[in-house]
């Protein structure tokens, strides 16, 4: 199970929809977001097999309301990394909240970025998608070129977070090093750099 769906098993009246997005998570995690069936789904929340209907058209709008909890809740984890960041270091807090997020909800994440849903289909998600948008414009206006710093900085995160998630971001470097220390030092270096320089070599 899950770190995301823990403590929530079991179908309760009210709850079927909770259920379904949770068994659909641990699903996920087990076996990519391409690996079940919605009917699985239902077995693992302990329902019917037509129980998630009531909720869902079909598996995959189970992932985009999954996905869509996970935009909402990234959103809100850089929203608050921006509010306590300091003074210069909006671009390194930014990524490294990414990062810890991609951790914390790693069967969210992967479903956010590697289920190739439909957006446009789901308005909801998209709106929490777009949530984002403004904390990582907001992490990067102090640079020379806050355009092409933009790209950059979520290249780095999202990178970091990828590679922290599947478990092999630390494995080359030195003994100690956190999937923390790795990102944050990723962004010095490139903000030192070509960052410094207007983020264009």
């Amino acid at each position: 199970m899950t770190r995301e769906a823990a403590g929530k098993r079991g179908y309760h009246h009210g709850d079927l929809r909770r259920a379904v997005i949770d068994a659909v998570l641990d699903l996920v995690w087990e076996r990519g977001a391409h690996g079940f069936s919605l009917a699985e789904a239902a077995r693992r929340a302990g329902v019917s097999v037509a129980a998630p209907y009531r909720h869902f058209a079909d598996r995959e709008a189970v992932l985009a309301a999954a996905a869509t909890e996970g935009f909402d809740a990234l959103a809100d984890v850089l929203l608050a990394a921006q509010g306590t960041a300091g003074e210069g270091r909006l671009a390194e807090e930014f990524a490294a909240a990414y990062v810890a997020f991609a951790l914390e909800s790693p069967a969210r994440f992967t479903v956010m970025f590697a289920a190739r849903l439909d957006k446009p289909k789901y308005p909801d998600l998209m709106t929490a998608a777009d949530r984002t948008g403004p904390p990582l414009r907001a992490a990067v206006e102090h640079l020379p070129d806050p355009d092409g710093a933009v790209a950059r900085v979520w290249a780095i995160a999202h990178g970091a977070a990828t590679l922290a998630v599947e478990g092999v971001l630390t494995r080359y470097h030195a003994t100690g090093e956190t999937a923390d220390s790795v990102v944050r030092s990723a962004v010095r270096d490139w903000e030192a750099g070509a960052g410094g320089r207007g983020g264009v070599e």
